[in-house]
């Protein structure tokens, strides 16, 4: 499986989720995506339309101190935020490895902390904020399979990086 990387510039936070929603409808279940970013990059906001497009029925919310979410959909969505974890040890206390289901998509912030817990065929997305000016603005940097990469392409509306 190859794996390559691409970006999208994205205005606002309505753009996000719609680029997430189109991942979503791109996912197999049994899917990790691993969510990059500071703080107030925009992952819980991408969660919010992976979570859409998935027809969760309640409200998406950042789970820091919670740190798991479990969204009863097909397939199952599991939004884990380790935050506030410090090793992977701690990941592993929390039945991590239950989540990694073949019949779910799990997304995980703050990635790091799970060290190499976290499966090698992991989507990737990255959101940054770039230079700050504009405070909607994130840059989407997506590393999957080139098919997913392809497929996303043609149906996001998002600018291309380059």
């Amino acid at each position: 499986m190859s794996i390559s990387s691409k970006t999208w510039r994205s205005d606002s936070p309505e753009q996000t989720e719609h680029f997430a929603a189109a991942l979503a409808t791109l996912t197999p279940s049994g899917t990790v995506i691993t969510l990059v970013g500071d703080l107030g990059a925009g992952k819980t906001c991408f969660v919010r339309g992976f979570a859409t497009a998935l027809n969760v029925g309640h409200e998406v919310s950042s789970p820091t101190f919670t740190i798991i979410n479990d969204y009863p959909s097909k397939p199952r969505l599991y939004h884990i935020d380790l935050y506030r974890l410090q090793s992977p040890d701690d990941v592993l206390n929390l039945g991590f490895e239950e989540y990694l289901e073949p019949n779910g998509i799990t997304l995980i912030e703050w990635p790091e902390r799970a060290g190499d817990l976290i499966p090698t065929d992991a989507i990737r997305i990255t959101l940054n904020a770039g230079d700050h000016t504009d405070t909607d603005r994130r840059y989407i940097t997506l590393s999957a399979p080139s098919d997913i990469l392809d497929q996303i392409s043609t149906t996001t509306t998002l600018v291309e990086e380059n």
